[in-house]
């Protein structure tokens, strides 16, 4: 094995956390993400979170749950399926929010969703290199992450927020990452825009020229 390629520093550090002598061999190749036309981003005038994905356990609607029962005038979208979903609308039942949830299903178009959301939130509990979350910025809109995926990596980008998944600290972050500037977004933009098929070839191109 002479090298092992990861998609985040997220992984990259974990790796090297537990086998410290793969150091050396590990390859960071992000995953690319599909170029978008520009189009002039618009921050909606409503509160509208997405969620977005399978494996609503693993990836914390629940804790998305709790956290829009506190903040009275937002709405949440659930794009995706769960084999366990009544599990969560039950739970949207219980804190008294059904009306304010819209299960969206599988999603034909999840850019033009993106576009028509406030902020995405992905508190997963674990996800190495989240895709949804890479596709959200691409169109500029801002996400709320936990520390526990690898799109922490970008948290120094202001539209990229990190946070606690307990309802009161997540619903203050999501009410943040809502209200992020036209330009912040743009940074989002400019940020994922490097990643895209030419990134993809120039490091495997590099990962080759290495082991050659």
């Amino acid at each position: 094995m002479k090298r092992i390629i990861v998609n985040s520093d997220f992984v990259r550090r974990d790796l090297v956390a537990q086998y410290p002598m793969l150091r050396d061999k590990i390859v960071l190749i992000r995953n690319i993400v599909e170029p978008q036309p520009f189009n002039k981003i618009e921050i909606p005038k409503k509160l509208v979170f997405g969620f977005m994905g399978s494996g609503w356990s693993r990836k914390g609607l629940k804790f998305v749950l709790h956290a829009l029962a506190l903040i009275p005038n937002a709405t949440l979208f659930v794009a995706g399926k769960d084999s366990r979903a009544y599990k969560f609308k039950s739970m949207a039942a219980k804190l008294g929010i059904s009306h304010r949830v819209h299960w969206a299903g599988i999603v034909s178009d999840p850019y033009n969703f993106y576009r028509n959301i406030s902020a995405l939130i992905h508190p997963a509990l674990y996800d190495p290199a989240p895709n949804a979350v890479m596709e959200c910025m691409a169109v500029g809109c801002p996400v709320v992450v936990s520390e526990n995926t690898g799109a922490t990596d970008f948290k120094d980008c202001s539209g990229v927020i990190v946070s606690d998944i307990s309802p009161k600290v997540l619903a203050t972050h999501m009410l943040v990452a809502a209200s992020i500037t036209s330009e912040e977004r743009e940074e989002l933009v400019a940020l994922t825009c490097q990643f895209d098929g030419a990134y993809l070839m120039n490091k495997i191109v590099e990962l080759y020229e290495s082991i050659g």
